[in-house]
């Protein structure tokens, strides 16, 4: 039996290394919500979750986090140390770094799917719209091992170019360890890359039944990694 959150929204965080809504637990369900606001440095935040579903949900990040000095990574969304996810036609738009911020600028992007050690596997991302968000759509990083992550019916473009310090790519594979997703059916505009592999790793890229359109350098990028299969 799932605890349901049903037609909530969720504005503004803390001024500090937490985010609008920060959660973690079993058998969760978003349906039907916003989260936006100052605040946090990242919007949602699933941390240590499992059996979680987002649906119809839209988030954006609205700046405002003043933690000088503090080296964490600011972004949209984030899936950390959890187990069978589902984002479920979610927008995510209008987010970028905050030029104003006096704490960290580094700044991921989209969807992030990270571990520090704990494995992160069995999430899936379906009918996910990336509007107008710096950075890359997903990024599939941390220490740890990120596995088994299914893209399907996703749609991102980066069309105004003043708010951009980069624009990412589809998705970003780093920081070593085992990586694996798959992607099927994607559209993609205007971005840098379809894919960045980044760093020491073996990384497994299956992508199919896909499209880009006004990519700004090559398709895929590898770094010193082992890259098993790309389509």
């Amino acid at each position: 039996q799932y605890i349901k959150f049903l037609r909530t929204s969720f504005e503004k965080g803390p001024n500090g290394n937490a985010y609008v809504l920060s959660i973690g637990g079993s058998y969760l369900l978003f349906e039907d919500c916003f989260f936006y606001g100052e605040g946090g440095r990242q919007a949602f935040g699933l941390y240590e979750g499992d059996h979680v579903i987002l649906r119809r949900a839209v988030i954006r990040h609205d700046h405002g986090w003043r933690d000088t000095g503090k080296m964490e990574p600011q972004g949209v969304a984030t899936i950390y140390n959890s187990n069978f996810v589902e984002f479920q036609n979610v927008i995510l738009l209008d987010s970028s770094s905050d030029p104003n911020s006096g704490g960290s600028n580094w700044w991921y992007g989209g969807v992030t799917m990270a571990t520090n050690g704990v494995n992160n596997q069995n999430n899936n991302i379906r009918g996910l719209i990336q509007l107008n968000v710096e950075g890359t759509f997903s990024i599939a990083g941390g220490s740890g091992n990120v596995n088994n992550i299914q893209m399907d019916d996703v749609a991102a473009a980066w069309t105004d170019q003043s708010i951009y310090k980069n624009k990412g790519s589809l998705i970003n594979m780093d920081d070593g360890a085992t990586k694996s997703v798959s992607v099927n059916r994607a559209t993609v505009h205007g971005a840098d890359a379809m894919a960045y592999l980044n760093y020491s790793g073996i990384y497994t890229l299956n992508m199919k039944n896909s499209v880009a359109s006004n990519l700004s350098g090559s398709a895929f990028f590898n770094g010193n990694q082992t890259l098993n299969e790309a389509y």
